[in-house]
């Protein structure tokens, strides 16, 4: 009888490891479909699927936040000088088309006379109507691009100096469905830990992926500092992490790789 039974181990009738954990398995899953598991199995497939979820969410959360690049702000001084630039301009202009009418002012017409009179600082008494001689100037302020400042009814507010800005990603989209309304949900009740999120990108299904240009669903988190944005992230960790656990517990004990997440 031993020698039987070593010819089977020979002969390759002997599980192996992978083997058997495979026919362990799938003796749970009919337990389960049956409801006959026991409480070590609920215990062990729970954790597992604890185990599974947290790395998933792990990978989808571990980037780092950074500092959001600045946008470059043209000063109220660099306007000004650019205007001061088109007014000189605008001077030049004007003074060329006196010299040429201090020639013969007799011989100009109606309008030529008006602009001799807007030149030389004097008062426009011969046009009536919609203020020709206001037209004129304007006209000549339009071809050079020239706007006459505004004064201003209060103080300019300055931003901070030396203020940053952090920012961070999330993708969520090959998170469950009613993980993505969720988190979405949350994110249009305002901000999240003093960050601001939004929801950016576009839905892609399994076995689809974006064209040059389109991204997959995802968040992007806005906020003062790294802190105001890892607390964020903590929190949208929590309601994907909930929900999550939620699903898992009605469907049971799966095969590795139930929710896709990257």
């Amino acid at each position: 009888m031993a020698c039987l039974c070593a010819q089977f181990v020979l002969l390759g009738f002997k599980f192996n490891d992978e083997e058997a954990a495979k026919v362990n398995e799938a003796k749970k899953m009919q337990k389960w479909n049956l409801g006959l598991q026991d409480s070590d199995d609920e215990a062990e497939a729970e954790e597992k699927a604890m185990e599974e979820i947290n790395q998933q969410l792990d990978r989808a959360f571990e980037g780092k936040p950074h500092i959001k690049k600045a946008v470059p702000v043209v000063s109220g001084e660099q306007i000004k000088g650019d205007q001061k630039e088109k007014l000189n301009l605008a001077t030049s202009i004007a003074a060329k088309i006196n010299q040429k009418i201090i020639a013969g002012t007799n011989n100009m017409d109606p309008t030529q006379q008006a602009a001799s009179q807007i030149i030389k600082g004097g008062t426009v008494t011969a046009l009536t109507g919609l203020g020709l001689a206001k037209q004129l100037a304007e006209k000549i302020h339009g071809k050079i691009g020239y706007e006459a400042p505004v004064e201003e009814t209060k103080e300019e507010e300055k931003p901070a100096e030396n203020e940053q800005r952090y920012e961070d990603e999330v993708e969520i989209n090959d998170f469950p469905q009613t993980a993505r309304w969720k988190v979405t949900s949350k994110v249009r009740k305002g901000k999240v830990s003093e960050a601001a999120i939004t929801v950016r990108g576009t839905f892609f299904p399994p076995g689809k992926e974006p064209k040059e240009g389109e991204r997959k669903i995802y968040l992007y988190i806005e906020g003062p500092s790294e802190r105001s944005i890892h607390l964020a992230k903590i929190e949208v960790k929590r309601v994907v992490k909930e929900e999550m656990i939620r699903l898992g517990s009605f469907r049971g004990p799966q095969s590795s790789g139930r929710y896709k997440v990257l």
